[in-house]
Formats: C-alpha cells, structure tokens, sequence
C-alpha cells in the first residue's frame, strides 16, 4: 500500500530489482564502484545505494523527527511507520533544507502480495497525485508493479515532486521502493533508479 511522500528536512533524516546473477552485468558491476550494498534485514533484500544517502532509522530517531515536526504526527506518520522503513536517504543540491532527490524503502507487514494493477491505480486517485500511470515490472526476478505520478503539496513554497515507485514482494512481505525528484526531466537521477532497481537481491 504505497503511502504519500513525506518532505522530511535532510538534517534529520531525508525525505519507497532483479536477482543476483544480474550483478555480474557490466552496468551493475561498474556502478558499484560508486555504491555500497546495504542488507535491509526488514525487507528480507539487499541493495545498492549511494554512499552518502544512506541514513539507517532508529527509534530515537523517529521520536525526534515526530517531536521536532507534529505536522507528520498530524499526518497519520507515526513512530512505527518510520521504523518500517528500511532506509530513507536523499541530496540537497540547493540548499533548502529539503532533498532535491531521494529514495526509499518501506516495508508493508500486513500485505504478503502486490494485489493487481487497479488497486495500485486507485491508490493515487484525486489530490495531490497527477500524472499516475501504472504498469507491470518485475524486481528481483519477481512480479512487479511500477507507478509514476507526480505529487503536489499545496504550497507554492514546496515544489511538486516525481516519484517513481516499484511495489514487489520480498520473501513474504510487500515491499515500496520510492524514489523521488523535484525535476520533471532529470536523467542522472532516473539512471541511478535503473541502477538500485537492478542490483536489488533477496536476503534469508
């Protein structure tokens, strides 16, 4: 169950796939020069990830982002839905406070498959998102959704965001895997998304 994207500062904490023998393909192999390979025990999967985006969470560090920012609380975010995600990590490039580019993991214990194309659909209808389109993928050699949309905040002050989002299932759990942009057109960032998507690996 994809949730919306939630802007959280980058000085806390910034802010949702095929199988191993495709880590042998020359593309993979040489952008893991520029990664590291983070083992999300949570998802039951591993991954590549930038190596200064990472930013593993805590429960005190979902306490403080819940108690600095009571608009989240307000929002439906709690301690427990942070913790769930694996990770959540991004770049500022200019300098707002808020990532410019990131990507996350959430993990979705309650749902143990991706349930069909429509549901996901319906998921993203009305406010904020536009621009949904929705299409069938596959992520470590598994079934796969994948959903493009764009968000909107409601606040001139924040600029939309474009989110790419891959939903799958992992050992048992389905699994989010979201990245997101505020450049309608941003290549750099939609080759480091085919890069992650690829390198990701099931984990016992």
């Amino acid at each position: 169950m994809p949730q919306r994207v939630v802007r959280v500062p980058k000085l806390l904490i910034s802010g949702l796939v095929v199988g191993s023998l495709l880590l042998a393909q020359p593309a993979v192999a040489k952008a893991a020069a520029a990664y590291d390979r983070v083992k999300v025990s949570a998802a039951g999967i591993s991954l590549l990830v930038p190596h200064a985006w990472l930013t593993v969470h805590t429960r005190d560090q979902a306490e403080q982002i819940l108690g600095n920012h009571p608009e989240y609380s307000a929002n439906g975010v709690t301690v427990d839905a942070l913790l769930n995600t694996g990770f959540q990590s991004g770049h500022d490039s200019n300098g707002d406070d808020y990532d410019d580019r990131s990507v996350g993991l959430q993990v979705y214990r309650n749902a143990h498959s991706i349930g069909s194309l429509q549901d996901l659909r319906s998921r993203f209808g009305g406010v904020p998102f536009h621009d949904v389109t929705v299409k069938r993928s596959h992520v470590a050699q598994r079934p796969a959704f994948v959903a493009t949309y764009v968000q909107d905040f409601g606040n001139t002050s924040i600029s939309p965001v474009f989110v790419t989002t891959y939903v799958f299932v992992s050992r048992s759990h389905q699994i989010g895997l979201t990245f997101q942009t505020q450049q309608r057109s941003d290549d750099a960032f939609d080759k480091m998304t085919r890069t992650i998507v690829r390198s990701v690996r099931l984990t016992r």
